[in-house]
């Protein structure tokens, strides 16, 4: 006597197990976009200052030159938090400079989650001057920082974010882009 079996359909075990990998991985990949959703919604606001730029001139005999100015912040900053700027200064000239006046101003705001309920501009940012008697030496065809001339942090500037009683959501990832300004003079030997 014969017996039957069972009719097996070819690649049936293959096609249950791809789909089974395929549920897997979409399941895997619905559950990181989540996570991912979940950290970006939580993380803190915070503002980062764009790299600015600016000027100094220095009058060393009656002509004018100039150098450069650059900066960036230390940290982010949130409101109610500021960061301090470590400036780049750079002196193309072949002689010693001395630089005083040095001023840091607000060019602009880029918020791009800013809109009518959720504003962001210049007003919800704030400048502290470097104190008033930072005067600097930069050597002849030198560029350096204020942490590399060793001036004391609580000299250099300070951008910060002020922290208002309205929702500030609209800052939440801003650029602060910055102007420099100061003023040099020849070292005289």
């Amino acid at each position: 006597m014969l017996q039957e079996r069972p009719a097996r359909r070819r690649g049936a075990g293959i096609g249950q197990a791809a789909r089974g990998r395929a549920g897997r991985w979409c399941a895997a990949v619905v559950l990181a976009a989540l996570i991912l959703i979940t950290l970006i919604r939580c993380a803190p606001s915070s503002v980062e200052s764009l790299p600015g730029g600016g000027d100094g001139f220095a009058a060393p005999t009656g002509t004018s030159t100039s150098f450069g100015i650059s900066g960036h912040t230390t940290s982010p900053i949130s409101p109610g938090l500021s960061a301090a700027l470590d400036l780049e200064l750079t002196n193309p000239e072949g002689y010693a400079l001395s630089v005083t006046a040095l001023t840091v101003s607000i060019r602009e705001v880029t918020a791009s989650r800013a809109d009518g309920a959720h504003p962001c501009t210049v007003a919800d940012f704030v400048i502290r001057q470097p104190s008033d008697d930072l005067a600097l030496v930069i050597s002849a065809d030198a560029t350096v920082t204020l942490s590399g001339l060793a001036v004391p942090a609580n000299s250099w500037p300070r951008v910060g974010m002020l922290n208002t009683s309205g929702n500030q959501d609209g800052c939440k990832g801003a650029i602060v882009g910055l102007d420099y300004a100061a003023s040099g003079s020849q070292v005289q030997s």
